[in-house]
This record gives C-alpha cells, structure tokens and sequence, in this order.
C-alpha cells in the first residue's frame, strides 16, 4: 500500500507514518526559505542586451556569476548585460569551500544566480572536492528572478540537505547535455531540488548515483517540470529512487528511469500531482522495498503513452505502477516481468483509483494476487490489451477486489495461478463487473477456476466473451462461488479441462444465467459441461451445452441440492461413465424444468430422473427424462452457423422442427434463437431455429440406426 506524507519546504525534519507514502517529513516553513531566496535576488536589473564572459585566468565562474548579476565588471570579467553567457574552459573546477553569506538549505559553492545566465561547457565539471575535510555544499544555487541554462556542464560530488548538486527556488532552471553525479542530499533532491520553479532537463542529460531521502536525482515542489531525451540511473532515495514530484505539472518525454532503488516508488514518485503526463519512455530493473518497483502515485492524475516498464520490483505491491487515490490512463504500452514479493499486481497496482489500461500489453509479471493488474476499492477498466503469460497465487492476470471492474475486447492468455482464477479473480461484493468481447485462453490453475473466478457476492455480466482451452484441478473454465451473479451472454466455453469436476463451470451457492451460449467440448472427471452445488440456481434460455466429456460420470449438467430451468436449450451428445450425461440431480431440494428443449444421445441416458416437462415442446432421444422416447433429433455437426457461438443446425427432417409450445414462441426468449435470428410462429425445440438460414444438411442413414449429417 502506499502510503503518504505532504511534503512542505527544504529544510530539516522529522520521521512520520502516515496513510500514504512512508518517508520523511519536511517540517520547516516555507516563509523562512523564501525570505532568504529573496533577499539574495534584489540584485540590479540590467539592460536588454546580452553579454559573453568567459571564465579564464582572473575571470573565475565565481567573478562571472558576480559579473552577469550585477552588469558590472568583477575581477577581471567583463560586465553582465541583460541574458548573459558564461563559457567554461574544458576540464575539471573544483571547489574546496562553500561562497561565504550563501545558505539556503545548505550552502554554495559558487554566488546564488539572480538573473538570466547560460554557462556553457566544453566537457566542462564542477566538483565539490572528494577530501574528507570538504564541508558540505552544493555547487550551483538559483534564487528568485534567476534564470539558469546549463549546457555540457558535469555536476559531481555535492552535497547539501536539499538539491545537492543544484538548488533552485522560485526561478528558471534548465539542464541540457550535462551529467549530474554521485551528488547527495539528506532531505530533498539529490542531483536537483526545485521550489516554484520551472524545471526543464533535455539534451541527453544524465543523472546517475545521486542519493536522497526525497527524489534520489532530482525534487521538484509546486514546480512545472519537463523532463526529455536522458537517462536517470542508479540513483537511490527513501521515496522516488530517481525523481519525486510534489504537486507539479510534470512532463516526461523520451526518457530513460533505470536501475534506481527506493523505499516507495523506485523510479518516481508522482505525489499529489495537478497532472503528469509521461511518453515514449522506460522503466527497467527499478526496485523498491515497499510499493511500486517503477513508479508510486498517491493524489492526482497521470497518464502514460508509448512507455516500457520492465523488470521492476517491489516488496509489497505494484511491481511496476503503485496508485492510490489517483486517476492513471496507461495506453500503448508494455508492462513486463515485473515482480512483487508478497503483495499485489505485478504490473499495477491500484488502489481506491480510477485506472483505464488500454492497448497495451501486460506480460510475464508476477506477485500474490493479479500477476498482472490488481484493483482494490477502485474503478479498473482494461480494453483492447493482451494480459499474457502472467502468474499468482489468485488472478493470474488480473485481481479485482470490491471493485468496478470492465474488461473488453482483451486477449488474456497463458496466465497461471496457483490457487485459484488462472486468468482472473473476480470479488467485488456486488459492485458491477462487465466484460466483453474477451478471450480468456489457455490459461490454468493448480486449484480452482482455470479461466476465472467470481466470489464474494459479485454481479457479472459477460457478452460475447470466449473461454477456451483453460485448465485446473476443479472447474477448468468458470468457477462461480459465495453467493455471487453470473450472466452468459452470447458467450462460448469451450475445450477447458479439470482432473476433477467441473470442467466447463461451476456454480456453488450462487447464480446463474446462461443466455445465446455455448457450453462445449469441455471435460473432466466428473460433470464435464456444467457443476450446480449447494443451493444454487441455474438457467439455460436458447443456449447450448453439447460434447462435453467425463471420465467417470456426468458428461453434461449436475444438479447437487440445486434448481435448473431449461428454455429453448440444446444439451446434445455429452458422455460420461454410466450415469445420465445429458442432466443428472440429486438432492432433496434438486429440481429441473423443461421447456422447448432438445435433451438426446447423452451417454447411457438424458436423465437420471424424470424432470418436470409439463411445459413441453420438448424432445427427449430416450424415456429417461419423460417417460416418452422421441429418438434422434438429427442435429448437425456443432458449427458456425451465425451469429456469435457456435451451434446444433436442425436437418430439414428432424422431428423437433414445429415442436416447440407456440404461445412461447411470441414472448422475448423464445421470439429468436441462439444465433439471434427471428423465430416464426410455430418454433422448433432447441436452440436452433430451422429456416431462420440457408444452411442446408444432407442426412446419411446407417444400418444401426445412427445417422451421419454433412453440410453441403
């Protein structure tokens, strides 16, 4: 979890924990800060013209700053003028002491810049001296009315409690081609720490082995902050390894946030952020103790295009992005082989936050709950992205935990859990939960919902969805559990596998409707095609469930103390042992109704007992389930027949054609078939409606009775 503290000032401080980020807090006052940064600026206004000083012999950087501020001559450099630069010689200044009368959080090696100055570099540095007996200092300072352009100019070895390198406060700061190194600061901003100012770094910049409690490289407070075209490494703070932002308008184009470490938000730390906007960047082998391995937002809103976060880690969540009551869009980006330790999501983790993910690809991430993304108290929504190759203990991809959570047009593939929901775990304790257009594939668990899991009272709607190929110990593709709601909508299962039961789905203790679906060539052990325990409640309206397959009994719907109502459904051709694969119940409080339904050539039998078939417009291939055997139905081969599932075409001579109970064939369920087509006045039995297409089957008779249908 993130936790988080206001940071406020550059001065000394205190240790807090607080419901946020966990770090030091800044407790001086602003005012104080301010009055000194004022007081160093009053210096004279100069003209509009611009002057060059170049540092050489008598002329020192510290002359020339004097010189540009004050538009006069000092000690052999001529005058300022208006926006001024200041050429360095190429090599190494190095400076033993601090400039007398400078401290502003820290001391200076050089004289605070008050006005406009550009010192430009020719492989140029300046460096605090490495002698044990150096005191602490930072080497450039920019106080109120400054405006400062470095360019080719190597920043080594300061240290002061906040901005070790460069300080800048209510001014213009802007690095370009320079390198800031093994600066240090005890507060804030390791490299740079900016107050009110506006910060640009550009130019192929470079920030590495600074270190801070704050913003490892660079701090930034109430400040705009553009970042573009550099690399912040190996950089190391309590909070933000590489960069922390405070309340900015913060811009990151074209950068590279590597190898940086930090207690929370390894990379950057986004803290109560107007708004932070971050492109075409990386994110590759940050670390952080706590939460979030890459990046840590708590408060404001962010959003990131066209970025890499790889390789990332945290201790407890979000291997990559940790939010907290924030708004984060990530679009067209690759989130990948994030880790966390102990905690969730190991892409993102987001909690009490609004995240939109979408076009983006979220792969081989892992942690303890949502190998890929885990939302807890929050509206996630996922769209148009591949969820691959993730793995957990629960939600291989994703975890949503009270949430509101949607999910469309996804491709969510090869994740693994080792508990439960091997693609994603659903418990949202009656908060909305939508999917659409998804493929949930290939996915598994070593326990329970190889495809998905919906616990803890949800309510789910799924339309148009496929959940295919998917594999565990009990039930393979969907497990519906804890008084939870499941709608099937136009839906597909199909192909999924448990060593136990349930290979399609499993309902226990909830509901379930399915609707326009179908429930196919799924397998296992015992109740192949669909599982109802413990007082649950089932319904099947113009929807499939066919060739499924158990190896000891119950091919296709079991009933354990739990009601099922059948409408226009088709359950044809399930197999399994030597009990009735079609529908098999048990339990006092177990009952079935039929309604306009197909049940035939089931294994050993359509029912184990008779159901309640007073409704009719049913056929039944054996008397197992009415007492009446009505024989073959002759249903093609399950195909493509329209619409957005698979389904059973009745040939032109099959006896349900005009079977089904016509005043039911006028109210909205049976008024079209599984594929949506329109029904006419006299339906047909099952889900198929005959006429309502152009498919045409030609029927092959055997000598034993059987038929083979082929589709011409």
């Amino acid at each position: 979890m993130l936790n988080r503290t206001c940071l406020k000032g550059f001065n000394s401080s205190t240790s807090i924990t607080s419901a946020g980020f966990e770090f030091t807090k800044l407790t001086s006052t602003r005012a104080a800060f301010t009055k000194v940064a004022l007081a160093v600026s009053l210096a004279t206004s100069g003209p509009l013209s611009a002057a060059t000083i170049s540092v050489s012999g008598a002329c020192t950087l510290k002359n020339a700053i004097i010189s540009a501020n004050q538009n006069s001559p000092i000690g052999g450099c001529s005058a300022g003028s208006g926006a001024d630069t200041i050429f360095l010689p190429s090599g190494t200044l190095t400076y033993s002491n601090a400039e007398p009368g400078v401290d502003i959080s820290g001391g200076s090696a050089l004289p605070v810049v008050d006005s406009q100055i550009t010192i430009q570099g020719s492989n140029s540095s300046l460096a605090r001296s490495a002698s044990l007996t150096t005191p602490d200092f930072r080497l450039l300072t920019v106080g109120s009315a400054g405006n400062l352009t470095i360019n080719d100019v190597e920043i080594v070895n300061g240290m002061a409690p906040s901005g070790g390198g460069i300080l800048c406060t209510q001014a213009t700061l802007t690095v370009s081609n320079s390198n800031l190194q093994r600066n240090s600061s005890s507060i804030q901003g390791g490299a740079i720490a900016s107050d009110n100012c506006s910060l640009t770094v550009n130019g192929l910049s470079s920030f590495s082995n600074n270190v801070s409690n704050t913003g490892g490289a660079i701090f930034a407070l109430t400040s705009s902050v553009s970042l573009s075209n550099s690399d912040i490494s190996a950089n190391q703070a309590e909070t933000g390894g590489g960069v922390a932002v405070e309340y900015c308008v913060t811009t990151i184009s074209d950068v590279q946030i590597n190898d940086n470490s930090a207690s929370n938000a390894g990379a950057l730390a986004l803290i109560d952020s107007v708004s932070s906007y971050i492109s075409d960047s990386e994110f590759t082998g940050n670390q952080a103790d706590e939460s979030g391995g890459a990046v840590g937002v708590s408060f404001g809103v962010v959003t990131i295009k066209q970025t890499t976060m790889s390789g990332n880690e945290a201790g407890f969540d979000g291997g990559a992005i940790s939010t907290q009551d924030a708004d984060l869009t990530l679009s067209n980006s690759q989130l990948s082989e994030n880790s966390v330790m102990t905690g969730g999501g190991g892409g993102i983790y987001s909690l009490s936050n609004i995240t939109h993910i979408d076009s983006s690809s979220v792969t081989f991430n892992s942690a303890s709950t949502g190998g890929g993304v885990d939302g807890r108290n929050s509206t996630l929504t996922l769209s148009n992205s591949t969820l691959n190759s993730n793995d957990a203990s629960s939600g291989g991809a994703i975890y949503s935990g009270y949430s509101e959570l949607s999910l469309s047009d996804n491709n969510v593939a090869n994740n693994h859990a080792l508990v439960a929901g091997g693609a994603v775990y659903v418990a949202n304790n009656g908060h909305a939960t939508r999917l659409s257009n998804n493929l949930i594939n290939l996915n598994s668990t070593d326990g329970y919902g190889g495809g998905m899991v919906v616990a803890a009272s949800s309510d789910v709607v799924m339309t148009r969805d496929r959940i295919m190929s998917n594999a565990a110990d009990q039930a393979g593709g969907l497990l519906i559990v804890s008084n939870s709601s499941v709608t099937l909508r136009d839906a597909s299962v199909q192909s999924n596998s448990a060593i136990n039961s349930s290979g399609g789905v499993s309902i226990d203790g909830s509901e379930l409707t399915i609707e326009r679906s179908t429930i196919s060539e799924n397998s296992s052990n015992v109740a192949a095609g669909i599982s109802a325990t413990n007082g649950s409640a089932m319904k099947l309206l113009n929807s499939t469930v066919s060739l499924n397959t158990a190896g000891f009994s119950i091919g296709g719907i079991q009933l354990s103390n739990s009601n099922a109502s059948l409408v226009h459904a088709t359950v044809f051709q399930n197999s399994g042992g030597s009990d009735a694969s079609g529908i098999y119940w048990g339990g006092a409080s177990s009952s079935v109704s039929l309604l306009n339904s197909i049940i035939a050539l089931n294994g050993v039998s359509d029912c184990n007992v008779p159901a309640d078939t007073g409704l009719q417009g049913n056929w039944f291939s054996d008397s197992s389930c009415s007492g009446d055997a009505d024989g073959d139905p002759l249903l093609a081969p399950l195909a493509n027949n329209g619409g957005p599932t698979e389904t059973h075409a009745l040939v032109a001579t099959s006896g349900a054609i005009d079977l089904a109970l016509t005043s039911f064939c006028k109210v909205p369920i049976g008024k079209v078939d599984q594929r949506g087509y329109q029904r006419d006045g006299a339906c047909d039995s099952g889900a198929y409606e005959f006429g309502a297409s152009d498919i045409t089957y030609y029927v092959i008779p055997l000598p034993s009775g059987d038929t083979v249908v082929i589709p011409l």
